[in-house]
């Protein structure tokens, strides 16, 4: 049986063990190559409407990065999973009620539908190059920004929770990021009011609503929460978000698991806030998504 996920550390090489090597059909793709989005990733999101209305939005964070190359990087994660012998491994996990194969199955779908989301969103709104922020705005977030940033990182680093938060907020630039980082900091403070508190030189008692006021005059500055038909198509950009993140993580997590011996088991199961954030043919990028935004991926159909 596999071992847990990340319980231990294995050196990397050829496969062993229950990990199966390398597919025919995984060999002979070429290194980087994308999952050409099909036509019928609007049918994908309409089947998913159910799920994403049901979910908690705050189950993740915003994303900072591109969502269609996020969910390119989960469709290549589920074109290897498709695969028999793949699909086998996860299947003994099932047996013993380790994991759920509907994931698998829900997984192609859920990131499709996630392409289409953001694609409507870019339709929907516009270019953001084009917002206007008052430099009263500018210096008013930022100040809170880094405030509330810096009370929340030196109070909070023995607080695992809420540290993965403010890993997260951590590398922040330009003004979309600003907002989505506001309300991050904001939620933090509600969630750690006695902690926070403590810090007498960085805490301000107005920093929480100022920072979620702040954030909502950033996003409408730049035209986000537009709607189109009754559809914010921000807000279910989000939704679809979370929705392909949390699928994602137990297949990436018994994933590295069951290949741990494989050397490039990293790049079958990525990271998906990394990947959104690679611009196309690239493994980093340095620009912020929301002021220097890399090229569009390869044209997705519209509805």
């Amino acid at each position: 049986m596999a071992k847990s996920p990340r319980s231990t550390q294995t050196k990397k090489g050829a496969p062993a063990g229950n990990a199966p090597p390398e597919t025919a059909a995984e060999a002979a793709r070429p290194p980087n190559e994308a999952v050409a989005p099909l036509a019928d990733d609007r049918a994908h999101y309409e089947g998913n409407l159910a799920a994403l209305a049901a979910l908690i939005p705050s189950a993740e964070t915003p994303l900072k990065g591109n969502l269609q190359l996020a969910a390119l990087a989960a469709l290549r994660v589920a074109a290897f999973c498709r695969d028999p012998a793949v699909r086998a491994e996860f299947a003994k996990l099932a047996l013993v009620k380790l994991f759920d194969l509907a994931t698998l199955d829900a997984l192609e779908g859920a990131a499709r539908a996630a392409i289409y989301a953001h694609h409507r969103y870019r339709l929907t709104s516009g270019s953001l190059s084009t917002a206007k922020v008052s430099p009263a705005l500018d210096l008013a977030s930022g100040e809170v920004r880094d405030r509330m940033f810096s009370c929340a990182e030196h109070n909070l680093s023995d607080d695992p929770e809420m540290l993965k938060l403010i890993d997260i907020i951590r590398p922040g630039t330009g003004y979309i990021d600003r907002a989505n980082d506001l309300m991050g900091l904001a939620d933090i403070y509600r969630a750690r009011p006695a902690v926070v508190r403590l810090d007498g030189k960085m805490f301000r008692a107005t920093d929480e609503a100022d920072a979620r006021k702040h954030a909502a005059d950033l996003f409408e500055a730049f035209g986000l929460g537009l709607q189109t038909g009754g559809t914010d198509w921000y807000e279910q950009q989000h939704r679809t978000w979370v929705n392909l993140a949390t699928l994602y993580a137990p297949i990436a997590r018994w994933g590295e698991a069951l290949f741990a011996e494989r050397a490039d088991v990293d790049a079958l199961f990525p990271d998906l806030r990394g990947a959104s954030r690679a611009p196309w043919g690239s493994v980093s990028r340095t620009e912020s998504d929301d002021e220097k935004k890399p090229a569009d991926p390869p044209a997705n159909p519209t509805g």
